[in-house]
């Protein structure tokens, strides 16, 4: 069983985790850029895709993943791939709002 305090911390561990990702991997793909999710318009523009939709390809990725190996990943992989997963919908959710801002 899980109580409602594990539940808490793990969530604040996932957010700190998920934070912390993103920030190294804004470092590693953008580095410089003022655009915090430059990569993803790249990749965008070059399959002639939306940029929501480029991170829900790579959010299902790693779900996919989870789906066809989580009885064979230790709990390390399984918290990584998680993580992955929220970074990308953590993106989509920034597209949404670039996207409500400039309908406005």
């Amino acid at each position: 069983m899980t109580t409602k305090e594990e539940l808490d911390d793990e969530l604040q561990f996932m957010y700190l985790d998920v934070k912390k990702l993103i920030e190294v991997k804004s470092n590693e793909y953008i580095p410089g850029d003022e655009d915090a999710l430059a990569n993803i318009r790249r990749i965008a523009a070059r399959t002639n895709e939306t940029p929501a939709r480029i991170c829900l390809i790579l959010a299902a990725k790693h779900y996919d993943s989870l789906l066809h190996n989580f009885e064979h990943y230790n709990y390390d992989t399984v918290v990584s791939k998680v993580d992955d997963i929220v970074a990308y919908l953590v993106h989509v959710r920034c597209f949404k709002i670039e996207q409500e801002k400039e309908n406005e």
